[in-house]
């Protein structure tokens, strides 16, 4: 049995958007097997509840806020070689909650989620470490420069050149690096050659199927919706593939679901058919009263959690490729695939005027997640390493 430093970037708990979703399903499957003590910080004060809900899992778990001052401490960085990550999610009393864990307890390894955490271990440790990359996170501010203007091009741009270059050192300095897709995987390997490096895709819970024969005109998409990537892919679909959808199928809708929608995801709301629902306790019964999920990312990494959500509550999902990237599904049979504005609007509306088509490609989607997506499978992969690497302690 393994004693486990956990340091995640956000807290894991509930496990209600992507980078939650992931680090809670690895501490509930490694608790149940291992000794885990988790470190995160938080924007704000948890809600005891929550504390409690992952406690209930974990030998310990320790929270330390943010600091207020950290958007002036990472604008102070613009002119080092520091990444803003970085900063973003440092907290001096975490440092000080982290150290007393590594001083009093004796782990067998470290397990870092996401970069921004290494800050967080100090040099010359002497434990071995682990890092979950989760995706290549430089990649994205690269791709997020790639859709700006000046001046945020340029942050933008600074971010992906910094970030990589902290991602270089991390991976150095790790016994083992996690990633969610061979995509991202093959990128940083690129930057760390000889770095050991292993692939474990995200798992999703089977919900069940939707009823593809309700909602016949709608389309649903979810997301954090003041996320750049989410906001982009909204913007972009009312924008260029709506009106195409609409011209052919005239009661189409559109509702786009999600936490914190930014002011410009709003006032798409103002347009025929589309409504904005900001945060909802589930997403089920929205997934379940929609004919088509629709998933027009341009800037994606890693695993995109809401298609396989979608795909395991039985939904045809019509995506673009680079929203598709890490999910090996086969388009045509488990997933309609385009990345043209005239296409993407041909996919969906042959979904919602084909009844038969709709529940054909649902069920194929369901399976695919079904044998390819289960959380425990993938995870039981993820133990083996971190039990291969404890030991090279040992050795």
């Amino acid at each position: 049995m393994l004693r486990i430093l956990f340091l995640a970037h956000r807290f894991p708990f509930p496990p209600d958007r992507g980078d939650r979703i992931r680090s809670y399903h690895i501490i509930r499957y490694l608790a149940q097997r291992h000794r885990v003590w988790v470190v995160a910080p938080v924007d704000n004060v948890v809600a005891e509840a929550e504390v409690q809900g992952l406690r209930a899992m974990c030998e310990g778990v320790d929270v330390a806020t943010l600091p207020r001052t950290r958007m002036v401490r990472a604008a102070g960085c613009l002119f080092t070689t520091i990444p803003l990550t970085v900063p973003m999610f440092w907290s001096p009393a975490l440092k000080t909650i982290a150290a007393h864990r590594l001083r009093t307890l004796d782990f067998d390894l470290v397990y870092v989620y996401c970069s921004a955490m290494a800050s967080y271990v100090p040099s010359g440790l002497g434990l071995p470490t682990v890092i979950d990359f989760i995706d290549a996170d430089s990649q994205k501010w690269f791709d997020y420069a790639g859709r700006s203007r000046l001046p945020m091009k340029a942050v933008y741009w600074r971010e992906g050149v910094t970030l990589r270059r902290h991602e270089r050192r991390v991976a150095r300095g790790c016994r083992h690096a996690f990633v969610t897709s061979e995509r991202d995987g093959h990128l940083l390997q690129q930057l760390s050659p000889g770095v050991a490096m292993t692939t474990i895709p995200n798992g999703v819970t089977l919900r069940p199927p939707a009823r593809v024969g309700g909602g016949d005109a709608r389309l649903v998409f979810t997301g954090v919706m003041d996320y750049f990537p989410n906001v982009d892919a909204m913007t972009y679909f009312v924008e260029r593939i709506f009106p195409l959808v609409r011209a052919r199928v005239p009661a189409a809708e559109l509702v786009i679901v999600g936490q914190r929608p930014a002011p410009n995801v709003r006032r798409l709301a103002r347009r025929s058919g589309i409504t904005v629902t900001g945060w909802v306790p589930d997403v089920s019964p929205l997934l379940q009263s929609a004919a088509v999920f629709v998933a027009p990312l341009r800037i994606a990494r890693g695993i995109q959690n809401k298609i396989l959500e979608a795909m395991a509550a039985g939904l045809p999902v019509v995506a673009t490729p680079a929203a598709l990237g890490g999910i090996n599904a086969v388009p045509g049979r488990d997933v309609l695939v385009d990345d043209t504005p005239d296409g993407f609007a041909a996919r969906t509306v042959s979904l919602l005027t084909n009844h038969e088509l709709r529940q054909r490609l649902g069920r194929s989607g369901r399976q695919f997640v079904s044998e390819h997506h289960q959380w425990d499978v993938h995870l039981a992969r993820l133990e083996k390493v971190l039990i291969e690497v404890a030991g090279e302690r040992g050795r």
